[in-house]
């Protein structure tokens, strides 16, 4: 760890030196797509970004990506990434009680054969509703404690619940990047001792989102 304040602002100049002309660039590359004259201002960021993405992809902008992420489709996309990465097995309960009928629930199994034990429980409220928080956000339900109890938690997205209905670019990142933090959470309560210390309840706030960027950047490489 840090251990010192010298140590920490070593490390904050180290990254600023590694960083600052990549970022001087970049800013730069946002304000010419502006035809700005003037400071790139925070409001016009998001903007800036999608005329530089549509530019450099010859007028393809993630908007025009719609069409590649069906709801009908992420959502079982999701399930077979977790598969994959994870290295576990999914059987849905459809019988389990929940708050709302949208929600669909699995129990998560080791996939090793000689194991095949329980890990925990997923929910996935993932369309969209009036009367719900409808950003995107992994909720823990239960920490899991070795002997006592099993990691629970839900994944929650506002998808859009019309027959064929698509999503933005970025929707379908915010699901791979809530599936990270989802199976952080599973995985990590298996066989955790203490409740401090199970899922992502006991990580330092500068590594809780990295099993989360890194779904990310397998959906933006794939």
């Amino acid at each position: 760890m840090v251990n010192s304040p010298d140590r920490a602002m070593a490390l904050i100049e180290e990254l600023y030196q590694g960083t600052k002309d990549v970022v001087t660039k970049r800013i730069s590359q946002l304000e010419g797509a502006l035809g700005s004259t003037g400071p790139l201002q925070k409001w016009d960021m998001e903007y800036a970004k999608q005329i530089l993405i549509t530019k450099q992809t010859g007028g393809f902008s993630p908007q025009d990506a719609r069409q590649y992420f069906q709801v009908a489709k992420v959502i079982p996309g999701l399930l077979q990434f977790a598969r994959a990465v994870y290295g576990v097995k999914l059987q849905e309960r459809p019988e389990v009680k929940t708050w709302h009928r949208d929600v669909i629930v699995y129990d998560v199994y080791d996939d090793n054969e000689e194991r095949d034990d329980l890990m925990g429980r997923i929910y996935l409220d993932y369309l969209f509703r009036e009367d719900k928080e409808n950003h995107p956000c992994t909720l823990a339900l239960t920490t899991g404690v070795e002997g006592k109890q099993y990691a629970e938690a839900v994944l929650v997205v506002g998808l859009e619940r019309e027959l064929g209905a698509t999503m933005h670019f970025w929707d379908a990142t915010a699901c791979w990047h809530e599936l990270g933090h989802l199976f952080h959470h599973i995985l990590g309560g298996k066989n955790q001792r203490y409740h401090r210390f199970s899922g992502f309840e006991g990580m330092q706030y500068d590594f809780i989102e990295a099993p989360s960027q890194l779904a990310e950047e397998w959906l933006a490489e794939s």
